[in-house]
């Protein structure tokens, strides 16, 4: 939940940036910057974003595994030879 004391205009972070930085580094709290009374970013630590892109790409894969076994459940399967005549044909055509 963001807190009030998190929520910092454009105008007001450029004015304190080193300080909302350090405050980011100390508490683990994002601060959410606003534009024209509406959010447009977000300031966190560096760790909390890794661990949030990572969180991303799991996520992504576990989804890519589930697409791939209900392939293979439904027998919906594609040979990777043809797919790759189909989508590299053109690079492996001769004068390309």
């Amino acid at each position: 939940m963001v807190e009030p004391r998190d929520i910092v205009s454009v105008s007001e972070l450029q004015d304190t940036l080193r300080s909302a930085l350090h405050r980011v580094q100390r508490t683990g709290r994002p601060i959410v910057v606003t534009q024209r009374g509406k959010p447009a970013g977000i300031l966190m630590d560096v760790e909390a974003y890794a661990k949030l892109v990572d969180l991303a790409e799991r996520a992504e894969l576990e989804e890519d595994i589930a697409r791939g076994e209900h392939a293979i459940a439904t027998g919906d399967l594609h040979d990777w030879d043809q797919i790759k005549r189909e989508r590299l044909g053109w690079l492996l055509a001769p004068g390309s």
